[in-house]
């Protein structure tokens, strides 16, 4: 039986990383509809949340640093959720629905990010993860 050792090495990694976190962000998507929609944050739930209202994002944009916590999630997660998060400008959230088939979690401004842009991961006001150089 051949053993693949780079999922068992991604596995262990990611395990590695997540270590004590709850959530982590896996993607950031800028889509070549009109206007760079639909524009995508997703945020992988490791472990079960009942009250997801200590987390939110934020994205810090063109470099400019930190704008803080933007989007206050609500309701709660089981592990192996995934929350979507797009931008709602120029037809960003029926742009979503369209391309991948089905509705985002949450629309808001700050998930209008593109390759400038960085993202931000908070837990009670702390940030927990972060994509790109804030």
């Amino acid at each position: 039986m051949k053993k693949n050792y780079i999922l068992t090495f991604i596995s262990i990694l990611i395990t590695f990383l997540s270590f004590g976190q709850d959530m982590l962000i896996t993607g950031a998507f800028d889509g070549s509809m009109s206007s760079g929609t639909p524009k995508l944050v997703e945020i992988y739930v490791i472990n079960d949340i009942a009250d997801l209202s200590s987390y939110g994002y934020g994205s810090a944009n063109n470099g400019g640093g930190t704008d803080g916590q933007e989007l206050t999630f609500a309701g709660s997660a089981s592990a192996g959720d995934y929350i979507y998060i797009t931008d709602g400008g120029n037809g960003g959230a029926a742009n979503f629905t369209t391309y991948f088939g089905f509705a985002a979690d949450y629309v808001n401004s700050s998930a209008g990010i593109n390759g400038d842009d960085a993202l931000e991961l908070f837990f009670n006001d702390a940030v927990i993860d972060t994509f790109g150089n804030i």
